[in-house]
């Protein structure tokens, strides 16, 4: 590739980077950075230079594509999606840019990003409300509240937006450490002092940044690849003949994993991986909204809700409340199955193998390429981090990935050098596709009443998403609530999908909360109990049949089975408090009001709100 050409694809690049990640919202200059990939693929097409050579992720980047394409042609809100689809596209084309760059043009870029964290680390701080928001760490909180009395206020909301979250900003720190210690070596071996002195001083300020943030998850992420490279480190050096190198990383696998069962087994693994929102004034753990985040998976198992759904998706038909609560569930590949679908799933964990082939690969090349290494580590942090966060998928920083990714393939030995490996690597990879194609039809033909409940009842997921979420105001519930936005709907063919998904299994969890939705909220009160009693005696005690069982026993009079299946939900009281007056109350429907209440009662006989409206319910009933 010659440099002109390369020169005015990083200048449409930059350009088309600019447009999608310096705003958090979609607006109409997303259209143009659109235009401007398009020019960019076309000239690297023409240049005949599109696609880096025998990289192994031809294959997963495009299931991947196909299905964030797919995710933003379904999505109930088009023009976020449209954002987050322009910035996947984004990391692709920077990684086949990166991939198979000019290493002057690989040098600068890393140059740049290392300096565009080092202005981060030091705007940070100062555009941070410490005192609204504490932290995990005492120390990081009095450090935080003393720059804010005694610094200068310093937002540019024009460029970046009005807040930039401190684990978006952490987790874009952490992906510099590498590259400043890359470029400390490189200068001390060059006997270029000057260059390590700067890049030490930055990576110093990236550091100190980085620990103003109070991310847990990013220094999770970072010590965990740290001991990774030492262990390679070790393996490179006394265990590197195949065989050795074999057996090492084996007994390394083996010790992980028995130090996870240990972990698991001695320690309160929920308390470690640290607690987030709950219902009002109280916690959950990351487990908790993991199994919440399964939920949602499921009833969208094939195609996923959408791009940019979570947010309402999860508030609606997974904890039933009326305004987004909480923005991803705090685990990459989870969220990318709620909006992707299996197609994604299957991409990303597909991905994930190919990767670990360059791992593996990389550790017999001798020397390895400083850049090379700098983007493995920051790879392998990220995608620890993912494990407990979602940093960078919905996130602006997402191009990053495609960033990382690139830099990561300059540590790979490229086919030539290792032709034999590559040719087995392909046939192991077309022996597991055809493994896999056999699995899947064995099991399609097995469980086939399965397989079709799934699918229909993804089929009325979707469309009641779509439905009530495009014409749902959550800022405007007051006017028009969840109940009257879902009457006025016309539910013939998603009702008719569900019933169709239960023909198949008459126990289908999707189907059966859905339909129970529909009618609560419908008035249909004795269709949702005879539904629920359905799930119920099929043994489901997921959170949201808990609060769909207790709604429809309530609507119906038994608000001793509402308070019994809600012993152990957290959302309980917050739940039946909110319907007692949205869905009752306002509808002067005052007995089942007095229900909810009393529910409430006998989960807390010192709810002192609750005996307050249930006294004046029961002065409206009379006597």
């Amino acid at each position: 590739m010659n440099s002109a050409s390369q020169f005015i694809q990083w200048g449409l690049l930059i350009a088309a980077l600019g447009l999608f990640t310096i705003r958090e919202e979609f607006d109409y200059w997303v259209i143009l950075g659109l235009v401007l990939l398009v020019i960019f693929f076309s000239v690297r097409i023409l240049s005949g230079n599109f696609w880096p050579h025998n990289t192994g992720l031809e294959g997963p980047v495009g299931l991947f594509v196909l299905s964030a394409a797919l995710a933003t042609w379904i999505s109930y809100d088009f023009s976020t999606a449209l954002l987050q689809f322009a910035r996947i596209l984004a990391a692709v084309a920077l990684f086949s840019l990166i991939a198979e760059g000019h290493p002057a043009f690989q040098r600068w870029l890393a140059t740049g990003f290392l300096a565009a964290a080092f202005l981060l680390a030091l705007y940070w701080p100062f555009q941070h409300d410490f005192s609204a928001s504490q932290g995990k760490f005492q120390i990081v909180d009095t450090i935080g509240r003393w720059i804010e009395t005694n610094g200068p206020e310093f937002k540019i909301e024009g460029l970046t937006g009005p807040f930039i979250h401190p684990n978006v900003a952490a987790g874009t720190l952490a992906l510099a450490i590498p590259f400043g210690i890359a470029f400390i070596i490189d200068g001390w071996q060059k006997r270029r002092i000057w260059i390590s002195v700067l890049a030490g001083l930055a990576s110093l300020a990236v550091v100190a940044g980085l620990l103003l943030t109070g991310s847990r998850g990013t220094w999770v992420g970072l010590a965990c690849s740290a001991l990774l490279f030492f262990l390679a480190w070790i393996q490179r050096q006394w265990y590197g003949s195949p065989t050795r190198k074999f057996v090492f990383w084996g007994v390394a696998l083996v010790a992980g994993l028995l130090g996870l069962v240990y972990l698991f087994t001695f320690f309160d693994i929920q308390r470690l991986l640290g607690s987030l929102p709950g219902p009002p004034g109280t916690a959950q753990t990351r487990v908790d909204l993991w199994r919440q985040g399964w939920g949602l998976a499921k009833d969208n198992f094939f195609t996923g809700s959408g791009l940019g759904t979570f947010w309402m998706v999860h508030a609606f038909y997974s904890i039933l409340l009326h305004v987004p609560f909480i923005a991803h569930t705090h685990n990459t590949f989870l969220e990318v199955w709620i909006e992707q679908g299996i197609l994604g799933a299957l991409a990303l964990l597909w991905g994930s193998l190919v990767i670990l082939t360059w791992y593996w690969r990389a550790l017999d090349r001798r020397p390895l390429p400083l850049l090379g290494a700098a983007g493995l580590f920051g790879l392998a942090s990220m995608s620890i981090h993912g494990m407990i966060d979602v940093v960078f998928y919905i996130e602006r920083t997402l191009p990053l990935v495609g960033f990382v990714l690139g830099y990561a393939w300059l540590a790979v030995p490229k086919p030539e050098a290792a032709h034999p490996a590559g040719s087995r690597s392909k046939l192991a990879g077309r022996i597991l596709v055809l493994a896999v194609c056999m699995v899947l039809a064995l099991s399609l033909f097995l469980f086939r009443n399965s397989f079709f409940s799934t699918i229909y009842a993804n089929l009325g997921s979707l469309r009641q998403t779509r439905a009530e979420l495009s014409t749902y105001d959550p800022n405007n519930y007051e006017m028009r609530s969840v109940d009257q936005a879902r009457q006025s709907i016309d539910y013939s063919t998603i009702t008719g999908n569900f019933e169709q998904s239960l023909t198949y299994d008459p126990n289908n969890q999707t189907a059966l909360q859905r339909l129970s939705m529909v009618a609560l909220s419908r008035g249909d009160y004795a269709s949702a109990w005879d539904t629920m009693q359905v799930a119920w005696e099929g043994n489901q005690r997921d959170l949201t049949t808990q609060l769909l069982y207790a709604d429809a026993a309530i609507a119906n009079g038994f608000p001793e089975k509402a308070a019994a299946a809600l012993q152990s939900n957290p959302w309980a009281e917050t739940h039946l408090m909110g319907n007692a007056w949205s869905r009752y109350w306002t509808q002067r429907d005052f007995q089942r009001a007095f229900y909810s209440y009393q529910a409430v009662l006998l989960l807390n006989p010192a709810s002192t709100e609750a005996q307050k409206q249930a006294e004046a319910a029961r002065e409206k009933l009379g006597p």
